[in-house]
């Protein structure tokens, strides 16, 4: 793999991170988390972790530095590890195609797209229960709303290869652990079609 940055999509309790940590396990590579990023400048401001604080604040970022504030954000984390000798770094979240342009700026892009059914990603939010989840369906409407007026249906859309994930744990690590061999065995090199 020669800088291979596997771009991990989906809605909001999808199982993107569930999937980023086999996979990255798998390929023995770093992971950056989106959300993350973001939840952090929310701490830096001094504001709670609350759900439509994460959001606001995303916004604002983006309203401020443009439509990829967060992905710039995340560059710099990539370009480190791409420094330090890594070949493959994971960013679970990305959401729209502008930041998916970012990411290939310094590597091949892999868009794996991870989907669940609306009731299956809301019974796990409200299950999970991590600071900043919604904790009502309406919250949930909303998130997915804003989630696609960011442009992530059109990400999953062209995603390279797409994990459901909608059965048990066992057969959703299967699955990843498939992906894992197809793109150790080149299967990466194929992606990106129609992007640049």
């Amino acid at each position: 793999m020669n800088r291979l940055i596997l771009a991990i999509t989906g809605m909001p309790g999808s199982g993107k991170t569930t999937v980023s940590s086999i996979l990255t396990k798998a390929l023995s590579c770093p992971i950056i988390f989106m959300g993350s990023v973001v939840r952090d400048e929310v701490k830096r401001r001094g504001l709670p972790l609350e759900s439509e604080i994460i959001e606001k604040v995303a916004k604002e970022l983006r309203k401020e530095k443009g439509p990829n504030a967060v992905a710039l954000m995340v560059l710099d984390k990539v370009n480190t590890l791409f420094s330090s000798g890594e070949k493959c770094v994971t960013v679970d979240g990305v959401r729209s195609i502008d930041e998916v342009k970012i990411f290939s700026r310094i590597g091949n892009v892999c868009i794996i797209g991870v989907h669940a059914c609306p009731s299956k990603r809301l019974e796990r939010l409200l299950f999970r229960g991590r600071k900043g989840d919604v904790r009502d369906e309406k919250e949930f409407t909303i998130r997915d709303k804003y989630n696609l007026d960011l442009g992530i249906g059109n990400v999953i859309a062209l995603s390279d290869f797409m994990i459901v994930n909608e059965a048990s744990l066992a057969e959703l690590e299967e699955k990843v652990k498939k992906l894992a061999g197809e793109l150790l065995n080149g299967a990466w090199r194929s992606c990106g079609r129609g992007r640049g």
